[in-house]
């Protein structure tokens, strides 16, 4: 790849799935009384690379 004002590499976003109202925190698995299990995940973008070279910023419309 050729490099540019910017450039990346091999970036990715990975989600994970929400089964109901569950406590995010150690602390809220742990008064819940329910054990810590392991949520399922999904990768919506994975292995993305691109770049952009040095130009003018325009503006977008519409």
């Amino acid at each position: 790849m050729r490099q540019g004002a910017i450039t990346v590499h091999d970036v990715g976003k990975r989600y994970r799935a929400q089964g109901g109202a569950r406590s995010t925190t150690l602390k809220g698995y742990l008064l819940s009384g329910r054990s810590v299990v392991p949520s399922k995940s999904f990768w919506g973008l994975r292995h993305i690379s691109f770049g952009l070279r040095q130009g003018k910023l325009s503006a977008w419309s519409g």
